[in-house]
């Protein structure tokens, strides 16, 4: 057994010993409470088990953050005896890297999330410590549920093996001894966006994990007909709510831009199994998020919202079971490992458990009607979009069973159907937005007209590329796709100018009331809807306009590639790095690249084509990006060895407005940021404040339900 493993196995030590100390504390403290004689005690327990379940909560954290720190150092040191080190490393590569590459495996990746999920359970565990008497039984469920994802993701930390020797690996590798040289970190993870991306992901789902914790609370307690007992947990469930959609909205910023840099990804959107997953996770979040803005109480805000906080937990796991389970390709495949079973296992077990907890509340609350009802329409939408993505992930493994083969569902059939959501929710937004300022008749016929702008905007195609899909591509997807494919781009921008006019109206109103902090809350959600906006509105056009064309060109001459764009490349410059064997690790291309239109230069600069030769030939070329306001040009130069009598070939790609999807992602990342540093809660009841004031204990800042 190596050190870092017996750390793991100490850590899932005290995180059990943590848990069951909470509960028999817990226990303890509620006979003491209702002993005749004893009134409600309100200081933090001082017994045995109180102080065991504290101190072992934080045992585990340092335990989970030690074996972190030792995998970090072996592979800064290239301690080739580790297997992972082996595989992920290489003596030729700089220490940074080395260490980066902590995050490029599952078992690496897997003992991140382990650290986020046990600093998430510390704090669990510090909030019952801390929280009033009455109130002990609600923190340590919550405690109790973060322990047990902690516990499981230790658990596929454990049966991952990161510290796994290279002789226990390799049983027949000649002499038994560990090799003088690794493998080197996979060229694609080699990108200054790769840790921040990880991180902030797993940073996200340890949060997301923390409110299925609370949401589980909620959802006991409204099956038990307890649901109003529960406000001071509903302010923190929706303050940690609020920062996993901001770490989980700028993870898929940063793996935008990461795949928007590297031609192995394709685009930087393709629909890939992963990337399709967490927008599943991203979306039912954000369903969550607005459902808990509905006012009035009964069904929606006791149960649907905290089971949508739930289920969110329940998608995180689906996207772990799609990255590992090996049942998709993916070009997330480096990832892929032996962990699908008991992933595929879990998920079965929180759906289920979901299912059955959700029904049990929904039988103890009445359901009333929503005062503004096109919050749940947009819910609803959010969720038909999560829905969507989630059958054309799921129907290429039934039709394996139905019809004895696999059918891949087109890329079209994910953009078409995402861009009439996306249509459907500016609409909602715009509307939303002016029934809350303007009279109900006013609000409609502004929506209605601009319905029927919508509507009109759609048979209005200026040329042929503004189709959403064009008249190849619909000869290969089903009639109904086929046709909403003649809808032209142009239809987004209707709903995109309603959402404009309904933001800039709700901000100019709404931003004049109240205080500093009312202020940044209502500037805060109009730059996260302005960011919405431009965000949809950037991906959609960059997606249907943009244009793709490979050359071949004969370096020092020019090629033009049609509609006045001409390439020139300089002379090839060859370069070859090596390992401490003396092997040839890399193998370089670099030339110096101008693209040409009629309004001048388009993009210059260096590009690089490498191949490695170790990793069997693989070849990685490095993207040049030219950017612009408008538009931006790549330029991918695929080498010699792909010349032909033309020349060698290069690839064009013409983007444009893709500034407006990284502008429009970024404020809603900021906007989401300002909203929880501004909320204030509504006006609440005389019971409802007071147990407020004994939720402070709890940790919870009063924040608002939206």
């Amino acid at each position: 057994m190596t050190s870092g493993h017996a750390l793991l196995l100490a850590a899932a030590s005290t995180g059990t010993t943590a848990t069951f100390a909470v509960v028999v504390a817990t226990l303890r403290d509620g006979r003491h409470r209702h002993t005749p004689g004893h009134g409600p005690r309100r200081s933090p327990p001082s017994d045995t088990p109180a102080r065991v379940g504290h101190v072992a909560s934080w045992a585990t954290l340092a335990l989970v953050a030690a074996a972190t720190g030792h995998l970090a150092v072996q592979l800064a040191l290239a301690d080739f005896s580790v297997r992972y080190v082996w595989a992920h490393t290489a003596t030729y590569e700089p220490v940074l890297r080395r260490i980066s590459a902590l995050l490029a495996g599952q078992e690496g990746s897997f003992l991140v999330w382990s650290l986020a999920a046990a600093g998430a359970a510390t704090w669990a565990a510090a909030r019952w410590r801390r929280t009033a008497a009455a109130h002990r039984s609600d923190a340590a469920i919550v405690h109790v549920v973060a322990s047990g994802v902690t516990l499981g993701v230790l658990a596929l930390t454990i049966a991952a093996a990161p510290f796994q020797s290279f002789a226990a690996a390799f049983p027949d590798a000649e002499g038994g001894t560990p090799p003088l040289e690794g493998r080197g970190l996979n060229p694609v993870l080699a990108n200054l966006w790769m840790p921040p991306h990880t991180l902030l992901t797993f940073t996200a789902y340890a949060l997301i994990g923390l409110a299925f914790a609370v949401a589980v609370l909620e959802l006991l307690r409204a099956a038990q007909g307890r649901a109003d007992t529960v406000q001071p947990w509903r302010q923190v469930c929706v303050r940690i709510a609020r920062w996993s959609w901001v770490a989980l909205s700028a993870s898929l910023f940063t793996g935008l831009v990461w795949a928007y840099q590297e031609m192995s990804f394709g685009w930087f959107w393709s629909w890939d199994p992963v990337e399709a997953t967490t927008l599943v996770v991203w979306l039912v979040l954000t369903a969550a998020l607005h459902a808990r803005r509905a006012p009035g109480d009964g069904r929606r805000r006791s149960v649907h919202a905290p089971l949508l906080t739930a289920l969110t937990f329940a998608t995180v796991v689906l996207t772990s079971f799609i990255t590992r389970s090996g049942l998709h390709p993916s070009v997330h495949a480096f990832a892929s490992g032996e962990t699908g079973r008991e992933l595929g296992l879990a998920l079965a077990v929180v759906t289920l458990g979901l299912a059955v907890l959700g029904a049990a509340a929904a039988r103890h609350v009445a359901a009333t009607p929503p005062h503004r009802p096109w919050l749940f329409w947009a819910v609803w939408l959010l969720l038909g979009g999560a829905g969507l993505i989630t059958w054309g992930l799921v129907y290429p493994i039934a039709s394996v069973e139905v019809f004895g083969r696999a059918t891949e569902l087109d890329t079209g059939f994910f953009t078409l159907w995402g861009y009439l959501i996306a249509v459907g929710l500016l609409l909602l937004l715009g509307f939303g937005l002016q029934r809350a300022q303007r009279p109900r008749r006013e609000a409609t016929v502004t929506a209605v007209g601009f319905l029927g702008l919508t509507v009109v905007a759609a048979f209005v195609t200026p040329v042929e590329s503004f189709e959403l899909i064009g008249a190849e591509r619909r000869a290969t997807v089903g009639a109904m796709e086929g046709l909403l494919g003649h809808a032209s781009l142009l239809t987004l921008l209707p709903p995109a100018v309603y959402a404009l006019i309904a933001i800039a109206e709700r901000w100019w109103v709404e931003g004049r009331r109240g205080g500093r902090r009312h202020h940044r809350s209502e500037a805060g959600s109009a730059l996260a809807h302005l960011g919405a906006v431009l965000a949809i509105v950037g991906v959609t056009f960059a997606t249907v306009l943009s244009t793709t064309v490979t050359v071949h060109v004969d370096p020092g001459t020019q090629h033009g590639v049609g509609d006045g764009v001409a390439v020139h490349i300089d002379d090839v410059q060859r370069s070859e790095h090596t390992d401490a064997l003396g092997r040839v690790i890399e193998q370089r291309e670099t030339v110096t690249v101008e693209v040409h239109t009629a309004s001048g230069l388009a993009a210059s600069g260096q590009t690089t084509l490498s191949t490695y030769p170790e990793r069997d030939g693989g070849r990685h070329p490095q993207v040049l990006v030219d950017r612009s306001i408008l538009d931006d040009t790549q330029v991918i130069y695929h080498g010699v060895a792909e010349q032909s009598a033309a020349g060698v070939p290069v690839t064009v790609r013409r983007i444009p407005l893709i500034s407006l999807a990284w502008t429009g992602s970024l404020l809603m990342v900021i906007g989401m940021g300002l909203v929880i540093t501004g909320r204030r809660p509504p006006a609440l009841s005389e019971d409802t404040q007071d147990s407020l004031r004994t939720g402070r204990l709890l940790g919870a800042t009063p924040g608002g339900t939206g």
